[in-house]
């Protein structure tokens, strides 16, 4: 290893050193082969400031994602890097008991939805909370990558749809938890996301399973190269 200590703030504020690949790729390890895609890029946004916040992109029943209209004058934004900042700093200082009030979030984080990616999709329609039209699952059992709005070109409406879906998804399936009374009033969409993506990642290695309801096949995970997720 090369010794950089990653969790330290000044190697985040040096950009030119953090866009060197032959320095970091040895410092984190991706899933899979091991190779960090687009390193730099993510090393640059990273120094940039306030880049966290401007980061655009050109449930009791099943959704189905159907084709949406997607005309090249429309801007959709997904937030996720921004909220998954908010939540973390929220689960970060959550104080030990739930009657406490937290020092940050006295109101809590309620108002945030899921953080739009890719892994939970994958994990909803998994669960059937998600069903996809058969082209759809052509494209995403072939490993097709979809184009991303960050790569300089109009983001796929398949890529929009898939991540979309999944934010009114997971609000649903919050919802309808409160409504149900056992897992109490605190539950919300972070909450959830927190769960389902642990839950994906453990079935994934083969550590987990969902019994006792009826799912569908765990389709690879919608591919997009881009520095946003």
């Amino acid at each position: 290893m090369s010794g950089i200590r990653r969790v330290l703030p000044r190697i985040h504020r040096s950009v030119p050193a953090a866009v060197q690949p032959r320095r970091h790729g040895v410092t984190a390890r991706a899933d899979g082969d091991g190779h960090l895609p687009v390193l730099p890029r993510r090393a640059l946004v990273r120094g940039t400031s306030k880049s966290v916040c401007h980061s655009p992109f050109s449930c009791p029943h099943s959704l189905t994602i159907l084709p949406l209209p997607h005309p090249s004058t429309s801007t959709v934004f997904f937030w996720k890097r921004a909220q998954i900042l908010v939540a973390e700093t929220w689960a970060a200082f959550s104080p030990p008991s739930d009657t406490d009030p937290h020092p940050l979030f006295p109101r809590g984080i309620s108002q945030l939805t899921m953080f739009a990616d890719y892994r939970v999709p994958q994990i909803l329609h998994h669960l059937r909370l998600l069903t996809y039209p058969p082209s759809l699952v052509r494209l995403l059992e072939a490993r097709v990558e979809f184009p991303s709005s960050s790569n300089g070109i109009d983001a796929t409406r398949e890529e929009v749809a898939i991540r979309a879906a999944s934010i009114v998804a997971v609000e649903r399936v919050a919802a309808a938890l409160r409504a149900d009374g056992r897992a109490g009033s605190g539950v919300c969409s972070v909450l959830v996301d927190f769960f389902l993506w642990d839950l994906a990642k453990r079935i994934e290695k083969g550590e987990d399973r969902v019994e006792g309801i009826k799912t569908q096949p765990m389709l690879p995970a919608h591919r997009t190269r881009c520095i946003w997720y």
